[in-house]
């Protein structure tokens, strides 16, 4: 279980980070604006950059845990798990959509050690999508002439810039997004 000490801490940073940058947000503004002491920061977290990496990493597992156990679900065609990870991913965007916006703008400050992890897991999501897209074009049920890779990337890469436009109180909910943009892939994909 996590502490509310560290959520209000990761809270904290999210909000400052978003507010006024990364680098214009120090330790003792964190610290101050969760009302908690250094110590209790240094105890949860090596830096403010371990800070930066554990607030994009609680996204990623989440989004990754999310597609395996969709392309773990027996007896479901891959058209299916396909609409469901679509819909994963855009609900997860959503729930996430604070932190992965601070991540995309401030990455750069993340060192390559922590960006070779991230990348482990980027990888591991992109390979769920891209294996489903294999999978179905045996299955017969997606046209064998598709680069499932780059199917993955333009999947990934829509939903992945839904951060600078989605807003929750917008025309469209989360669901309806979803739905537009697994039936624009699939017409696009399917036999």
């Amino acid at each position: 279980m996590v502490s509310e000490k560290k959520i209000n801490l990761i809270n904290s940073a999210v909000h400052l980070f978003e507010k006024q940058g990364y680098m214009q947000t120090s330790v003792q503004d964190i610290v101050e604006h969760a009302n908690v002491t250094k110590g209790s920061f240094y105890y949860y977290f090596d830096s403010k950059e371990d800070l930066l990496y554990l607030i994009h990493d609680e996204f990623i597992e989440y989004e990754l845990k999310k597609v395996t156990e969709i392309t773990e679900l027996p007896n479901l065609s891959c058209t299916e798990k396909l609409k469901r990870m679509i819909e994963a991913t855009w609900k997860s965007i959503a729930l996430y959509k604070e932190k992965v916006t601070i991540y995309l703008l401030e990455r750069r400050f993340i060192t390559a050690e922590k960006n070779k992890l991230i990348k482990q897991k980027r990888d591991k999501f992109e390979d769920c999508f891209v294996n489903i897209l294999k999978e179905g074009i045996k299955s017969g049920e997606f046209d064998p002439t598709i680069n499932p890779k780059l199917i993955a990337f333009s999947i990934l890469g829509m939903s992945g810039w839904g951060i600078h436009w989605y807003r929750q109180d917008g025309e469209l909910s989360i669901e309806e997004i979803a739905k537009i943009h697994q039936n624009m892939i699939l017409k696009g994909i399917s036999i």
